[in-house]
């Protein structure tokens, strides 16, 4: 009796790998802009949508929605640990996952964060 428990526990176990490795934690989900920070300066969701900037990244199984500004664009995005990585058009975007926030770190043109809803 107990080798067939070990064995169905088994199977189990690998159904449950095998689902969790075909997908990312991150499908389904929604993420809102929430702050901006460029030269120094840091600005919240508020003062953002304050000036009509309003931003969004929303997560499929396989595509990612980035839209900002009454823009929208569909790419696809691969997960590395807490690294994301958003392709559109040909060129790529890194994000780093940090809890409930997504961060893209724009180099010179500044750091968006975007947060779970």
């Amino acid at each position: 009796m107990k080798k067939v428990f070990a064995i169905v526990l088994s199977v189990v176990m690998l159904f449950a790998l095998v689902a969790c490795a075909g997908g990312s934690s991150l499908a389904g989900t929604e993420w809102k802009l929430t702050s901006m920070k460029a030269e120094g300066i840091e600005v919240g969701a508020e003062f953002l949508e304050g000036l009509g900037i309003n931003g969004s990244l929303t997560f499929t199984d396989k595509e990612v929605t980035i839209s900002a500004a009454g823009e929208s664009e569909t790419g696809t995005y691969t997960v590395e640990g807490n690294t994301i990585t958003m392709t559109a058009d040909g060129e790529d975007m890194i994000a780093t996952i940090d809890g409930n926030d997504i961060i893209i770190d724009m180099g010179a043109d500044g750091i968006m964060t975007f947060t779970k809803n």
